[in-house]
């Protein structure tokens, strides 16, 4: 029991860089064993103690949390909502989008869960969509549509190409975009 004790406090003191504990340790740590025959510690005491290491310990975690970390993060949460939507779409309603779509989706999806405008590059769409087709290894087709503007398209793979290419899509040259906040005031002109 003290011998646990005695390492909490220990260990304690150097994440809080306490130097009176630690110095008080300074010439028993190797063998870790207070100086004195019995130790008391008030327990309100020791859980403040405790606490604060604690509390230091976790903001000590978050500030080692990188940027590069975080961006990893959102771009796998947008990557798993964007496979959850072609399966609901694409897999089990048996619907067919345009790979373009898709991913202006994903990027909206990016935007949407905290990457900035800067980090989003549609030129990674490409890969994106290897890790789509990875993902879903044989469970949708992705085919070049002939008609013009379109590109390719993505379906699921019960549905017959013919019946795919069939689907009509409106053309837009436009580009989407994801707006976040917007606060908009009306003033009246009497």
């Amino acid at each position: 029991m003290f011998f646990s004790i005695q390492i909490s406090i220990l260990n304690d003191a150097k994440i809080l860089e306490h130097q009176d504990i630690l110095s008080q340790f300074a010439h028993v740590e190797s063998n870790l064993e207070f100086v004195a025959k019995e130790v008391r510690y008030h327990p309100s005491c020791r859980n403040s103690f405790a606490n604060l290491a604690r509390a230091k310990k976790l903001n000590l975690e978050k500030e080692e949390r990188s940027e590069w970390t975080v961006k990893k993060e959102i771009r796998e949460k947008a990557f798993t909502a964007a496979t959850e939507f072609v399966n609901d779409l694409i897999l089990e309603r048996g619907e067919v989008h345009r790979i373009k779509d898709l991913a202006d989706h994903h990027r909206m999806l990016l935007a949407e869960y905290g990457l900035e405008p800067c980090d989003i590059n549609p030129d990674r769409d490409c890969t994106f969509l290897a890790k789509l087709t990875d993902h879903f290894k044989g469970k949708i087709v992705i085919l070049k549509i002939p008609t013009k503007g379109v590109g390719k398209i993505a379906f699921s793979s019960t549905i017959d190409p013919a019946v795919a290419f069939t689907t009509v899509f409106t053309v837009d040259m436009g580009t989407t975009h994801k707006v976040r906040n917007i606060d908009i005031y009306v003033y009246k002109i009497r």
